[in-house]
């Protein structure tokens, strides 16, 4: 960690430990793929949270600014993983996410 770094502390009820997780899983790949996400700064050991008698614990990196997601990217990266198992279509994966039922 860097001293001119900004961090957000996020603290959940250990009920929402599982959606943290995943969260925290989602903003990893964006970043990885250089989209400002709030990564989180896994622990020493390797941990993206810290079990308390509180909750658990996840430290974040602060993205500044207003939140805008590349919303194309979003719909589309949604899109392959809800087209995953359908062979033989012939839908853009998008289409499901533009066009709700």
């Amino acid at each position: 960690m860097a001293d001119d770094e900004r961090y957000v502390a996020k603290l959940v009820d250990h009920l929402d430990a599982q959606g943290l997780d995943a969260g925290l899983r989602l903003a990893e790949f964006a970043a990885a793929r250089g989209l400002p996400s709030g990564a989180p700064v896994p622990t020493f050991s390797g941990a993206l949270t810290i079990v308390l008698p509180e909750g658990v614990l996840a430290l974040l990196r602060h993205v500044p600014g207003n939140p805008r997601w590349p919303w194309e990217w979003v719909t589309e990266c949604l899109g392959t993983v809800a087209m995953r198992g359908r062979s033989g279509s012939r839908r853009q994966p998008s289409d499901d996410l533009a066009h709700p039922r």
